[in-house]
């Protein structure tokens, strides 16, 4: 299990981004209220109101840095060299 969620907090939004396939699944586990909102229409809701993918963005920082805090207490240990730097301090050098 990656997360819990709570009320007013989304799940998805890879798919929307993203045409891969999704890496991962989700169970309600209390009656739920659910908004499926197709990518095409989302597209067109981000250039109407970008703030909305400011948004996004900052919803997929946090759930990056708390699996890479998770990685870190599994003792994953730090990131290795990839072909385009080392990533050190969040900075890519």
């Amino acid at each position: 299990r990656l997360d819990t969620l709570g009320e007013r907090e989304a799940f998805g939004e890879m798919a929307l981004l993203d045409p891969e396939p999704r890496v991962a699944s989700v169970t309600a586990i209390d009656a739920t209220r659910l908004l499926r909102l197709p990518q095409a229409p989302f597209h067109e809701l981000l250039h109407d109101r970008p703030e909305i993918a400011i948004g996004i963005m900052r919803v997929l920082t946090q759930r990056l840095r708390d699996r890479v805090r998770d990685l870190a207490a599994v003792g994953a240990g730090p990131p290795t060299p990839s072909a385009r730097g080392v990533v050190t301090n969040d900075l890519e050098v």
